[in-house]
């Protein structure tokens, strides 16, 4: 499932009053580990369908947004689940953060780790 791209007007229908669990990952198309983030969400909604919706915010078109949700770096991921935002995850170096941050609000992994062995973080 590709991520859904938040815009302003999308974002209260789509993320704050979605049944499911959404990551949103908040960043710029300029910035490499951004562009890096939004295309692993794609695989991520994947193997998360059913579970979990991906999202992708870009700072250039939704900047209140990140004002809103006190963002200062990209990327950064947010989990809202009901509504509510999950701690944020900030940065994205390597496939396993999102593992990682995923493990951090579930408790465990809702399916089996893509790129990491995830027990060695815990």
């Amino acid at each position: 499932m590709r991520p859904l791209p938040v815009n302003m007007l999308a974002f209260e229908s789509a993320i704050l009053q979605a049944e499911k669990p959404v990551l949103v990952a908040f960043g710029a198309m300029w910035d490499s580990s951004s562009r890096m983030l939004f295309n692993l969400m794609e695989e991520y909604g994947e193997k998360l369908d059913g579970k979990l919706i991906t999202a992708r915010a870009d700072i250039d078109y939704v900047p209140e947004l990140f004002v809103d949700y006190g963002i200062t770096e990209i990327p950064t991921m947010i989990i809202f689940d009901g509504g509510v935002p999950f701690e944020p995850h900030v940065g994205f170096k390597e496939y396993a953060d999102i593992d990682r941050y995923l493990y951090r609000f579930y408790g465990c992994l809702p399916y089996k780790a893509i790129y990491a062995d995830i027990e060695k973080y815990t």
